[in-house]
């Protein structure tokens, strides 16, 4: 994901090019809100999913199965993970307006070495993040295609 010029946070060429998108850190917290306000409501589907399943006259494996896809409980860790991601990118942000960094060849250059060590550390953690999120989208599917073929034995 990532609008709003987020890649130039990768290049000191294209931040020094579009150096606006800087001045948009506050827009992060928007970002936040809405990952926030949308975990809500999926958190509100899921309790109103759960009771609706729950109420049905099926047999118990066959309601638990379709429970694990219809409202699962690790929506959890998915919220966690763009929250934390979206934090991440806002304390790079403030990082980089600050503006004490340089076009290092291709790298951004820091003037203080703790800025260095807190670009390195931001970076390392939003790489991080971006491949728990990959792990959590293919798990999500992995426990889905087990979960269709418990609803396919139970109902055949």
């Amino acid at each position: 994901g990532g609008g709003g010029g987020v890649g130039n946070f990768n290049s000191p060429y294209l931040l020094a090019q579009n150096p606006l998108t800087m001045e948009r850190c506050g827009d992060l917290e928007a970002v936040k809100a809405l990952a926030n306000g949308h975990a809500a409501e999926r958190a509100e589907r899921r309790r109103a999913l759960g009771e609706a399943i729950d109420a049905a006259t099926l047999d118990a494996p066959l309601k638990q199965a379709i429970r694990a896809i219809a409202a699962p409980e690790g929506a959890d860790a998915v919220h966690a993970n763009q929250i934390a991601a979206i934090e991440a990118t806002a304390e790079l942000c403030a990082l980089l307006a600050k503006r004490g960094w340089y076009n290092d060849n291709s790298y951004f250059g820091f003037h203080s070495a703790s800025d260095a060590a807190r670009y390195k550390a931001l970076q390392a953690r939003r790489s991080a993040l971006a491949s728990e999120s990959e792990k959590l989208d293919k798990d999500a599917v992995t426990r889905i295609k087990a979960e269709q073929e418990k609803i396919q034995a139970a109902l055949s």
